[in-house]
Protein backbone atom coordinates (compact mmCIF):
# COMPACT_ATOMS: atom_id res chain seq x y z
CA UNK A 1 0.00 0.00 0.00
CA UNK A 2 1.53 3.28 -1.26
CA UNK A 3 1.17 6.28 1.47
CA UNK A 4 0.88 10.02 -0.23
CA UNK A 5 0.67 13.03 1.76
CA UNK A 6 0.71 16.79 2.32
CA UNK A 7 0.48 19.35 5.35
CA UNK A 8 0.20 23.20 5.48
CA UNK A 9 -0.35 25.42 8.22
CA UNK A 10 -2.01 28.82 8.20
CA UNK A 11 -2.58 31.74 10.58
CA UNK A 12 -5.39 33.10 9.07
CA UNK A 13 -6.97 36.50 8.44
CA UNK A 14 -7.32 37.73 11.95
CA UNK A 15 -4.58 36.60 14.33
CA UNK A 16 -1.47 37.46 14.48
CA UNK A 17 0.32 34.60 15.64
CA UNK A 18 -0.23 30.70 14.78
CA UNK A 19 -0.52 28.02 17.26
CA UNK A 20 -1.17 25.72 15.22
CA UNK A 21 1.65 23.08 14.03
CA UNK A 22 1.86 19.82 12.62
CA UNK A 23 4.18 16.76 12.63
CA UNK A 24 4.75 13.33 11.04
CA UNK A 25 7.01 10.78 10.42
CA UNK A 26 7.03 9.91 6.63
CA UNK A 27 9.06 6.49 7.11
CA UNK A 28 6.59 4.96 10.05
CA UNK A 29 3.71 6.84 8.40
CA UNK A 30 2.76 8.32 11.72
CA UNK A 31 1.04 12.05 11.26
CA UNK A 32 -0.42 14.54 13.64
CA UNK A 33 -2.05 18.11 14.34
CA UNK A 34 -1.98 20.79 17.55
CA UNK A 35 -3.60 23.58 18.24
CA UNK A 36 -1.97 25.44 21.19
CA UNK A 37 -4.13 27.53 23.60
CA UNK A 38 -2.76 29.84 26.64
CA UNK A 39 -2.76 32.87 24.44
CA UNK A 40 0.37 34.18 22.86
CA UNK A 41 3.87 32.83 23.28
CA UNK A 42 2.15 30.16 25.45
CA UNK A 43 -0.43 28.39 22.61
CA UNK A 44 2.40 29.15 19.86
CA UNK A 45 4.76 27.30 22.25
CA UNK A 46 2.54 24.23 23.45
CA UNK A 47 1.83 22.93 20.16
CA UNK A 48 5.74 23.29 19.26
CA UNK A 49 6.58 21.60 21.84
CA UNK A 50 4.00 18.75 21.71
CA UNK A 51 5.13 18.28 18.12
CA UNK A 52 8.82 17.89 18.80
CA UNK A 53 8.31 15.86 21.92
CA UNK A 54 6.02 13.36 19.98
CA UNK A 55 8.16 12.89 16.85
CA UNK A 56 11.32 12.36 18.89
CA UNK A 57 9.48 10.47 21.54
CA UNK A 58 8.21 8.33 18.58
CA UNK A 59 10.89 7.35 16.86
CA UNK A 60 13.59 6.96 19.41
CA UNK A 61 11.49 5.39 22.43
CA UNK A 62 12.19 2.11 23.42
CA UNK A 63 9.54 -1.19 23.21
CA UNK A 64 10.04 -1.55 27.05
CA UNK A 65 9.86 2.16 27.65
CA UNK A 66 6.55 2.21 25.66
CA UNK A 67 5.09 -0.50 27.54
CA UNK A 68 6.03 0.60 31.10
CA UNK A 69 4.48 4.14 29.99
CA UNK A 70 1.16 2.67 28.67
CA UNK A 71 0.83 0.28 31.40
CA UNK A 72 -0.52 -3.12 31.54
CA UNK A 73 -3.86 -1.02 29.38
CA UNK A 74 -5.00 -2.30 26.24
CA UNK A 75 -6.48 -5.77 25.39
CA UNK A 76 -6.42 -4.16 21.90
CA UNK A 77 -2.82 -2.36 21.87
CA UNK A 78 0.20 -4.05 20.51
CA UNK A 79 3.40 -2.09 21.34
CA UNK A 80 3.38 -1.12 18.04
CA UNK A 81 0.21 0.83 18.09
CA UNK A 82 1.02 2.33 22.03
CA UNK A 83 4.02 4.06 20.53
CA UNK A 84 1.96 7.26 19.76
CA UNK A 85 0.11 7.07 22.87
CA UNK A 86 2.84 6.35 24.64
CA UNK A 87 4.76 9.94 22.78
CA UNK A 88 1.71 11.82 23.59
CA UNK A 89 1.29 11.22 27.28
CA UNK A 90 5.29 12.33 27.33
CA UNK A 91 4.15 15.71 25.31
CA UNK A 92 1.67 16.18 27.92
CA UNK A 93 4.13 15.70 30.93
CA UNK A 94 6.50 18.01 29.77
CA UNK A 95 4.11 20.89 29.02
CA UNK A 96 2.64 20.61 32.33
CA UNK A 97 6.06 20.39 34.03
CA UNK A 98 7.23 23.64 31.87
CA UNK A 99 3.89 25.25 33.28
CA UNK A 100 4.40 24.36 36.73
CA UNK A 101 8.15 25.69 36.34
CA UNK A 102 7.27 28.68 34.47
CA UNK A 103 4.16 31.28 35.79
CA UNK A 104 4.06 32.62 32.58
CA UNK A 105 3.42 29.02 30.61
CA UNK A 106 0.21 28.58 33.69
CA UNK A 107 -2.86 27.54 31.48
CA UNK A 108 -1.32 26.07 28.84
CA UNK A 109 -2.23 23.11 26.27
CA UNK A 110 -3.25 22.20 22.87
CA UNK A 111 -4.96 19.62 21.48
CA UNK A 112 -3.56 16.88 19.19
CA UNK A 113 -5.14 14.69 16.80
CA UNK A 114 -2.94 11.77 14.94
CA UNK A 115 -3.16 8.89 12.91
CA UNK A 116 -0.07 5.92 12.13
CA UNK A 117 -0.75 3.81 9.19
CA UNK A 118 0.39 0.28 9.13
CA UNK A 119 1.12 0.29 4.89
CA UNK A 120 1.70 -3.58 5.36
CA UNK A 121 -1.81 -4.70 7.06
CA UNK A 122 -3.79 -1.70 5.84
CA UNK A 123 -4.73 -0.64 9.11
CA UNK A 124 -5.10 3.02 10.61
CA UNK A 125 -4.70 3.40 14.52
CA UNK A 126 -5.91 7.11 15.50
CA UNK A 127 -5.21 9.10 18.59
CA UNK A 128 -7.39 11.91 19.77
CA UNK A 129 -7.54 14.72 22.82
CA UNK A 130 -9.17 18.04 22.35
CA UNK A 131 -11.24 19.59 19.32
CA UNK A 132 -8.66 18.65 16.33
CA UNK A 133 -10.14 16.48 13.58
CA UNK A 134 -9.44 12.94 11.63
CA UNK A 135 -11.38 13.06 8.58
CA UNK A 136 -12.16 9.67 5.79
CA UNK A 137 -13.55 10.51 2.66
CA UNK A 138 -14.40 7.24 0.81
CA UNK A 139 -16.07 6.20 -2.23
CA UNK A 140 -17.75 10.06 -2.02
CA UNK A 141 -18.53 10.22 1.43
CA UNK A 142 -16.69 11.93 4.26
CA UNK A 143 -16.79 10.73 7.47
CA UNK A 144 -15.70 12.02 10.95
CA UNK A 145 -13.87 9.56 12.30
CA UNK A 146 -13.40 11.34 15.57
CA UNK A 147 -15.68 13.00 17.96
CA UNK A 148 -14.69 16.74 19.69
CA UNK A 149 -13.79 16.41 23.63
CA UNK A 150 -15.90 19.88 23.73
CA UNK A 151 -18.44 21.51 26.10
CA UNK A 152 -21.27 21.62 23.20
CA UNK A 153 -20.46 17.84 22.40
CA UNK A 154 -20.91 17.53 26.33
CA UNK A 155 -24.93 19.47 26.05
CA UNK A 156 -25.81 17.93 23.22
CA UNK A 157 -24.99 14.10 24.11
CA UNK A 158 -27.26 15.58 27.66
CA UNK A 159 -30.15 17.16 24.87
CA UNK A 160 -29.45 20.71 26.52
CA UNK A 161 -28.68 21.86 23.19
CA UNK A 162 -29.12 20.76 19.49
CA UNK A 163 -26.23 21.19 16.55
CA UNK A 164 -28.23 23.89 15.03
CA UNK A 165 -27.36 25.98 18.16
CA UNK A 166 -23.58 25.42 17.95
CA UNK A 167 -22.53 28.29 15.64
CA UNK A 168 -24.17 30.96 17.61
CA UNK A 169 -22.96 29.56 21.13
CA UNK A 170 -20.69 31.31 23.00
CA UNK A 171 -19.01 27.88 24.39
CA UNK A 172 -18.24 26.64 21.03
CA UNK A 173 -14.59 26.82 20.98
CA UNK A 174 -14.85 25.68 24.77
CA UNK A 175 -13.07 22.00 24.92
CA UNK A 176 -12.84 19.97 27.98
CA UNK A 177 -10.06 17.55 27.30
CA UNK A 178 -6.17 18.87 26.09
CA UNK A 179 -2.54 17.57 26.69
CA UNK A 180 -0.68 19.76 29.20
CA UNK A 181 -3.51 21.28 31.82
CA UNK A 182 -2.62 18.96 34.04
CA UNK A 183 -0.60 15.56 35.25
CA UNK A 184 -2.36 13.17 33.53
CA UNK A 185 -4.22 13.09 30.06
CA UNK A 186 -6.92 10.36 28.93
CA UNK A 187 -6.74 9.51 24.98
CA UNK A 188 -9.32 8.27 22.74
CA UNK A 189 -7.85 5.71 20.34
CA UNK A 190 -9.76 4.01 17.92
CA UNK A 191 -8.46 1.94 14.74
CA UNK A 192 -10.35 1.13 11.22
CA UNK A 193 -9.24 -0.81 7.71
CA UNK A 194 -7.43 1.33 5.30
CA UNK A 195 -9.35 0.66 1.76
CA UNK A 196 -7.47 1.41 -1.37
CA UNK A 197 -8.12 5.34 -2.25
CA UNK A 198 -8.99 6.34 1.29
CA UNK A 199 -8.44 9.67 2.06
CA UNK A 200 -7.06 10.78 5.61
CA UNK A 201 -7.70 14.36 6.54
CA UNK A 202 -6.56 15.73 9.56
CA UNK A 203 -6.91 19.69 10.76
CA UNK A 204 -7.45 22.19 13.53
CA UNK A 205 -10.90 23.73 14.37
CA UNK A 206 -9.64 26.52 12.24
CA UNK A 207 -10.67 24.48 9.17
CA UNK A 208 -14.58 23.10 10.08
CA UNK A 209 -14.42 26.48 12.50
CA UNK A 210 -15.27 28.55 8.78
CA UNK A 211 -16.72 25.70 6.41
CA UNK A 212 -19.05 22.87 6.84
CA UNK A 213 -18.81 19.01 6.58
CA UNK A 214 -20.30 19.69 2.78
CA UNK A 215 -18.05 21.93 1.60
CA UNK A 216 -14.87 19.95 2.65
CA UNK A 217 -16.21 16.74 1.04
CA UNK A 218 -16.61 18.72 -1.87
CA UNK A 219 -13.10 20.21 -1.85
CA UNK A 220 -12.28 16.56 -1.53
CA UNK A 221 -13.78 15.32 -4.17
CA UNK A 222 -12.62 17.59 -6.62
CA UNK A 223 -9.08 16.95 -5.81
CA UNK A 224 -9.39 13.34 -4.63
CA UNK A 225 -6.00 12.05 -5.94
CA UNK A 226 -3.97 15.05 -5.26
CA UNK A 227 -3.58 15.94 -1.24
CA UNK A 228 -1.53 18.99 -2.14
CA UNK A 229 -4.43 20.60 -3.81
CA UNK A 230 -6.60 19.45 -1.24
CA UNK A 231 -4.85 20.88 1.39
CA UNK A 232 -4.43 24.40 -0.16
CA UNK A 233 -7.93 24.50 -1.34
CA UNK A 234 -9.28 23.95 2.36
CA UNK A 235 -7.49 26.24 3.70
CA UNK A 236 -7.91 28.83 0.98
CA UNK A 237 -11.62 28.13 1.50
CA UNK A 238 -11.29 28.87 5.62
CA UNK A 239 -10.07 32.11 4.87
CA UNK A 240 -11.81 33.13 2.28
CA UNK A 241 -15.05 32.32 4.94
CA UNK A 242 -13.45 34.50 7.65
CA UNK A 243 -9.92 32.96 8.28
CA UNK A 244 -10.71 34.01 12.21
CA UNK A 245 -8.41 31.17 13.41
CA UNK A 246 -4.95 29.44 12.77
CA UNK A 247 -5.45 26.52 10.01
CA UNK A 248 -3.46 23.51 9.94
CA UNK A 249 -4.63 20.68 7.44
CA UNK A 250 -3.11 17.63 6.69
CA UNK A 251 -4.36 15.40 3.58
CA UNK A 252 -3.08 11.60 3.43
CA UNK A 253 -3.86 9.27 0.27
CA UNK A 254 -3.81 5.68 0.46
CA UNK A 255 -3.38 3.81 -2.40
CA UNK A 256 -2.60 0.22 -3.32
CA UNK A 257 -3.30 -2.92 -1.17
CA UNK A 258 -1.34 -4.05 1.62
CA UNK A 259 1.25 -6.67 0.69
CA UNK A 260 0.88 -9.51 3.36
CA UNK A 261 -2.11 -9.80 5.12
CA UNK A 262 -5.41 -7.83 3.77
CA UNK A 263 -7.07 -5.47 6.35
CA UNK A 264 -10.02 -7.59 5.80
CA UNK A 265 -8.39 -10.81 7.01
CA UNK A 266 -7.01 -9.35 9.95
CA UNK A 267 -10.76 -7.70 10.50
CA UNK A 268 -12.34 -11.31 10.85
CA UNK A 269 -9.37 -13.21 12.78
CA UNK A 270 -9.44 -9.96 15.84
CA UNK A 271 -12.85 -9.74 15.45
CA UNK A 272 -15.01 -7.11 13.81
CA UNK A 273 -15.92 -5.36 17.27
CA UNK A 274 -11.87 -4.47 17.70
CA UNK A 275 -12.48 -1.99 14.52
CA UNK A 276 -14.00 1.37 14.01
CA UNK A 277 -15.24 1.79 18.06
CA UNK A 278 -13.55 4.50 20.04
CA UNK A 279 -11.98 3.37 23.44
CA UNK A 280 -10.60 5.85 26.10
CA UNK A 281 -6.65 4.97 27.45
CA UNK A 282 -7.39 5.59 31.08
CA UNK A 283 -4.96 8.20 33.00
CA UNK A 284 -1.78 7.15 34.33
CA UNK A 285 -1.22 5.35 37.34
CA UNK A 286 1.82 6.95 39.54
CA UNK A 287 4.44 4.55 38.78
CA UNK A 288 3.35 5.33 35.07
CA UNK A 289 3.96 9.23 35.74
CA UNK A 290 7.44 8.20 37.15
CA UNK A 291 8.19 6.70 34.01
CA UNK A 292 7.07 9.76 32.18
CA UNK A 293 9.47 12.27 33.98
CA UNK A 294 12.58 10.03 33.71
CA UNK A 295 11.98 9.79 29.70
CA UNK A 296 10.79 13.42 29.55
CA UNK A 297 14.60 15.04 30.62
CA UNK A 298 16.54 13.17 28.12
CA UNK A 299 13.80 13.65 25.09
CA UNK A 300 13.41 17.79 26.20
CA UNK A 301 17.58 17.81 25.81
CA UNK A 302 17.98 15.84 22.67
CA UNK A 303 15.55 18.16 21.20
CA UNK A 304 16.76 21.82 22.61
CA UNK A 305 13.43 22.95 23.87
CA UNK A 306 13.72 26.70 24.34
CA UNK A 307 11.42 28.30 26.62
CA UNK A 308 10.19 31.87 24.83
CA UNK A 309 12.01 35.03 26.06
CA UNK A 310 8.81 36.38 27.24
CA UNK A 311 8.13 33.32 29.65
CA UNK A 312 11.27 33.25 31.62
CA UNK A 313 11.41 35.14 34.50
CA UNK A 314 13.67 38.44 34.58
CA UNK A 315 13.47 40.15 36.99
CA UNK A 316 16.09 41.66 38.91
CA UNK A 317 14.84 39.62 42.29
CA UNK A 318 15.01 36.26 40.78
CA UNK A 319 18.87 37.14 40.10
CA UNK A 320 20.39 37.71 43.69
CA UNK A 321 23.90 37.36 42.48
CA UNK A 322 23.22 40.60 39.99
CA UNK A 323 21.43 42.11 42.46
CA UNK A 324 24.43 42.58 44.64
CA UNK A 325 26.47 43.37 42.14
CA UNK A 326 24.36 46.20 40.77
CA UNK A 327 24.10 47.35 44.42
CA UNK A 328 28.09 47.92 45.05
CA UNK A 329 28.14 50.05 41.50
CA UNK A 330 24.81 51.73 42.74
CA UNK A 331 27.10 52.86 45.98
CA UNK A 332 30.46 53.36 44.42
CA UNK A 333 28.23 55.54 41.56
CA UNK A 334 26.03 57.35 44.98
CA UNK A 335 29.92 57.86 46.73
CA UNK A 336 31.36 59.62 43.11
CA UNK A 337 28.49 62.00 42.75
CA UNK A 338 28.53 63.12 46.72
CA UNK A 339 32.17 63.56 46.41
CA UNK A 340 32.66 64.91 43.45
CA UNK A 341 29.72 66.98 42.12
CA UNK A 342 27.99 68.27 45.95
CA UNK A 343 24.89 69.51 43.50
CA UNK A 344 21.29 68.82 43.64
CA UNK A 345 20.19 66.56 40.61
CA UNK A 346 16.87 66.57 39.96
CA UNK A 347 14.90 63.74 39.81
CA UNK A 348 13.95 61.89 36.19
CA UNK A 349 10.89 60.48 37.69
CA UNK A 350 9.49 57.97 35.29
CA UNK A 351 12.02 58.44 32.65
CA UNK A 352 14.70 56.41 32.04
CA UNK A 353 17.70 58.42 29.59
CA UNK A 354 15.65 56.94 26.40
CA UNK A 355 12.60 59.18 27.33
CA UNK A 356 10.78 56.01 27.65
CA UNK A 357 7.55 55.71 30.08
CA UNK A 358 7.82 52.66 32.79
CA UNK A 359 4.09 52.05 34.31
CA UNK A 360 0.91 50.43 33.50
CA UNK A 361 -2.54 51.22 32.13
CA UNK A 362 -4.58 49.39 34.87
CA UNK A 363 -7.89 48.65 33.45
CA UNK A 364 -9.94 46.15 35.73
CA UNK A 365 -13.15 44.35 34.65
CA UNK A 366 -15.72 41.82 35.22
CA UNK A 367 -16.89 39.14 33.04
CA UNK A 368 -21.11 39.67 31.60
CA UNK A 369 -23.59 38.40 34.09
CA UNK A 370 -24.07 35.66 30.79
CA UNK A 371 -19.87 34.47 31.39
CA UNK A 372 -20.03 34.83 34.81
CA UNK A 373 -23.37 31.82 34.02
CA UNK A 374 -21.30 29.91 32.29
CA UNK A 375 -17.91 30.25 34.67
CA UNK A 376 -20.11 29.08 37.59
CA UNK A 377 -21.73 25.92 35.64
CA UNK A 378 -17.81 24.76 34.80
CA UNK A 379 -17.81 23.60 38.67
CA UNK A 380 -14.56 21.72 39.35
CA UNK A 381 -14.14 21.12 35.07
CA UNK A 382 -10.68 23.27 35.01
CA UNK A 383 -10.13 23.25 31.26
CA UNK A 384 -13.53 25.21 30.78
CA UNK A 385 -12.67 27.48 33.13
CA UNK A 386 -9.69 28.08 31.46
CA UNK A 387 -10.78 28.78 28.16
CA UNK A 388 -13.36 31.35 29.78
CA UNK A 389 -10.68 33.35 31.28
CA UNK A 390 -8.27 33.36 27.90
CA UNK A 391 -11.85 34.44 26.06
CA UNK A 392 -12.42 37.17 28.82
CA UNK A 393 -8.73 38.18 28.32
CA UNK A 394 -8.86 38.18 24.20
CA UNK A 395 -12.40 39.60 23.85
CA UNK A 396 -12.60 41.74 26.90
CA UNK A 397 -14.70 44.40 25.16
CA UNK A 398 -17.10 42.06 24.03
CA UNK A 399 -17.24 39.25 27.02
CA UNK A 400 -16.68 41.26 30.13
CA UNK A 401 -17.70 45.71 31.03
CA UNK A 402 -15.44 47.74 33.61
CA UNK A 403 -15.08 47.71 37.32
CA UNK A 404 -14.97 51.23 38.66
CA UNK A 405 -14.29 52.44 41.69
CA UNK A 406 -11.76 49.58 42.84
CA UNK A 407 -9.41 50.23 45.31
CA UNK A 408 -5.89 50.05 43.72
CA UNK A 409 -2.52 49.47 46.07
CA UNK A 410 0.61 48.84 44.53
CA UNK A 411 3.60 48.18 46.74
CA UNK A 412 7.56 47.18 46.74
CA UNK A 413 9.51 45.74 49.63
CA UNK A 414 5.70 46.81 51.27
CA UNK A 415 6.70 50.07 50.44
CA UNK A 416 3.42 51.88 49.23
CA UNK A 417 4.23 53.04 45.42
CA UNK A 418 0.76 53.80 43.57
CA UNK A 419 -2.91 54.23 45.57
CA UNK A 420 -5.83 54.71 43.55
CA UNK A 421 -9.02 54.33 42.09
CA UNK A 422 -9.96 52.15 38.86
CA UNK A 423 -12.01 53.66 36.28
CA UNK A 424 -13.50 52.72 32.84
CA UNK A 425 -10.66 54.24 30.87
CA UNK A 426 -7.93 52.78 32.75
CA UNK A 427 -6.17 53.73 36.13
CA UNK A 428 -2.43 54.93 34.29
CA UNK A 429 0.03 53.60 37.00
CA UNK A 430 3.28 55.52 36.93
CA UNK A 431 6.35 53.63 38.65
CA UNK A 432 9.71 53.12 38.27
CA UNK A 433 11.12 49.47 36.39
CA UNK A 434 10.46 46.45 38.83
CA UNK A 435 8.35 43.63 40.31
CA UNK A 436 5.40 45.08 42.45
CA UNK A 437 2.58 43.96 44.19
CA UNK A 438 -0.98 44.77 42.96
CA UNK A 439 -3.77 44.59 45.43
CA UNK A 440 -7.64 45.26 44.32
CA UNK A 441 -10.08 45.49 46.93
CA UNK A 442 -13.97 45.91 46.03
CA UNK A 443 -16.59 44.64 48.46
CA UNK A 444 -17.38 40.71 47.50
CA UNK A 445 -15.07 40.71 44.32
CA UNK A 446 -11.84 38.89 44.12
CA UNK A 447 -9.00 38.28 41.30
CA UNK A 448 -9.01 35.14 39.27
CA UNK A 449 -5.87 34.10 38.23
CA UNK A 450 -4.55 32.30 35.16
CA UNK A 451 -4.45 29.22 37.18
CA UNK A 452 -8.01 29.66 38.33
CA UNK A 453 -7.00 31.21 41.80
CA UNK A 454 -9.39 33.00 43.94
CA UNK A 455 -6.70 36.41 44.90
CA UNK A 456 -6.70 39.63 46.45
CA UNK A 457 -3.30 40.22 45.13
CA UNK A 458 -0.47 39.80 42.05
CA UNK A 459 2.72 40.30 41.02
CA UNK A 460 2.91 43.03 38.33
CA UNK A 461 6.53 43.51 36.35
CA UNK A 462 6.90 46.81 34.80
CA UNK A 463 9.53 47.83 32.16
CA UNK A 464 10.71 50.97 29.99
CA UNK A 465 8.13 51.23 26.93
CA UNK A 466 6.99 54.15 24.72
CA UNK A 467 4.18 54.39 26.52
CA UNK A 468 1.70 52.56 29.44
CA UNK A 469 1.76 49.11 29.22
CA UNK A 470 -2.64 48.08 29.33
CA UNK A 471 -2.43 45.75 31.66
CA UNK A 472 -6.36 44.19 32.05
CA UNK A 473 -7.07 42.35 34.99
CA UNK A 474 -10.21 40.57 35.50
CA UNK A 475 -12.59 39.85 39.03
CA UNK A 476 -15.23 37.55 39.76
CA UNK A 477 -17.75 38.29 42.29
CA UNK A 478 -17.49 35.63 45.52
CA UNK A 479 -20.65 33.26 44.65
Amino acid sequence: MKITYFARTDVGRVRTENQDSFGFSKSDNLYFVCDGMGGGAAGDFASRCATSVIAYAFGHMAEKDTVKICGGYAENLTAYSMRPAAAIRLANRALYNFSDKYTKLSGMGTTVAAILIDDVEGIAHMYHVGDSRIYRFRNGRLETLTKDHSKINELIDEGKMTYGEVKSAEIQSMITRAIGTGPRVRIDYCKTIVRPDDCFILCSDGLNGEINDTDIAEIVSQNVNNPENIVKNLISSANAAGGKDNTTVIAVLATGKADIVSAEHRFNIDGGDNYDAVVTIPEETSAQLSCEDAQIKNIISAVRIKIPKSARETGLLNQPILLVVLFLVFLLIVGYVVTQQPRHVPSTALNDLSGAITGVQLFVRTPTAEQQTLFKNAGDDIIQKLQLLQDWQRESDRLTEPLENVQIVVLSNEKEEFKGISNADGAAIKVPRGTYWLTLRYPGYSIISEKIERRDTVAVTVESATALKPMTVIMLPAN
